[in-house]
This record gives structure tokens, C-alpha cells and sequence, in this order.
């Protein structure tokens, strides 16, 4: 074989590579919280079959049960407004699967102190060592047609002495206000 026949069979295993993934996107995140569920990286598919996959990978395994913690992914059709003063806040609500319990999982909005849950649809959760795989139909977000913005939240509830406040052992991937962006 020729170095120009390697040359090009490299070239075009990386542009059907590519290819492959378009449409997917991944956030990295450092070792920034205590805690087991310290998010390392969030990724996500391109849609297949409808529906689309997140997969959530953290610095330990992740407990398998609720009562230590929560992971969510968070997702809207539309670019929510910031709220001022509170890094990480949006004035509208997403769309939320929570984890890590395994298996088929409601697709919800609302939830919190004061507003009223409601189902949207159903999806799948994978837990795996030290990741969780979201697997979330695009009927329960709402049909969106060309995009989506995510992330993907940690709670752990550890003692008073590794989580002194709840910040100390929250996480998100990407941090703060900010989303994923990702054309579908």
C-alpha cells in the first residue's frame, strides 16, 4: 500500500467518522465538587429513532440509589432567560429526567416547591459503574424541530462534614448559566 492510498483511506475514515457524530456534542468538567457524583463529562447522540441519548460520566461510580443523590437531565426547546443573581437559575422550567434509578423513568416539568409535576412522556436510564445513559424521546421534550439546549445536574446529600452547604456537593455540566446548544 502506497502512503498516498494510506494517506487517503485515513482521510476518509475521518470525515465518515465525523460524519457519524454530527449533530453530537460533549462538555468537560473538572474535579469540582466533594462528593461521588462529580460530573467529569456530559455528552450527547445525534437523534436516532426519534429519540435521543445523554450519557453522563463521573470521577466515581455513581450510588444506585436516590437517597445519597439525584442526577438530572435538564433540557429545553428554547433558550431559557437567565435569572439575575443566580447562577445557574432560569425563569422557564425544562424538561428533567431523573436518576440514577435504572430502567424506564418519567419525562417531567415542574417539580419543585410550588409548581406542579407533570409527565410529559417516558425514557430510559443505563447506570454503569461511574456513568448513567439518558435515553429521552423527542415527543416527551415538546417535538423539537431544529435544536435543543441541555445540562446535566448532580445533587449528593452527604454529611454535614463533606457537604457543609448544598453548593459543596451540587454539580453541573457545563457550570453556572450556561447550556448546550445542539442542532438536531
Amino acid at each position: 500500500m502506497t502512503l498516498r492510498t494510506l494517506v487517503f483511506s485515513a482521510v476518509a475514515a475521518l470525515a465518515l467518522a465525523l460524519a457519524a457524530i454530527a449533530g453530537a456534542k460533549t462538555v468537560h468538567d473538572g474535579n469540582d465538587t466533594t462528593g461521588p457524583i462529580d460530573i467529569k463529562q456530559a455528552g450527547s447522540s445525534k437523534v436516532k429513532h426519534g429519540k435521543i441519548t445523554f450519557v453522563a460520566t463521573f470521577f466515581e461510580d455513581v450510588p444506585p440509589d436516590g437517597n445519597t443523590g439525584n442526577e438530572y437531565i435538564e433540557i429545553w426547546k428554547k433558550k431559557p432567560h437567565k435569572l439575575r443573581g443566580c447562577g445557574g437559575c432560569f425563569r422557564e422550567g425544562p424538561y428533567k429526567m431523573q436518576g440514577p434509578q435504572t430502567g424506564k423513568r418519567d419525562v417531567f416539568k415542574g417539580g419543585e416547591a410550588g409548581t406542579p409535576y407533570k409527565k410529559t412522556g417516558s425514557g430510559r436510564i443505563k447506570r454503569k459503574g461511574n456513568r448513567l445513559t439518558f435515553i429521552v424521546p423527542l415527543k416527551a421534550i415538546g417535538k423539537p424541530k431544529h435544536k435543543i439546549f441541555w445540562r446535566v445536574q448532580s445533587s449528593y446529600y452527604g454529611p454535614q462534614s463533606e457537604c457543609p452547604t448544598f453548593d459543596a456537593c451540587s454539580d453541573s455540566a457545563p457550570n453556572g448559566s450556561k447550556l448546550v446548544k445542539q442542532k438536531l
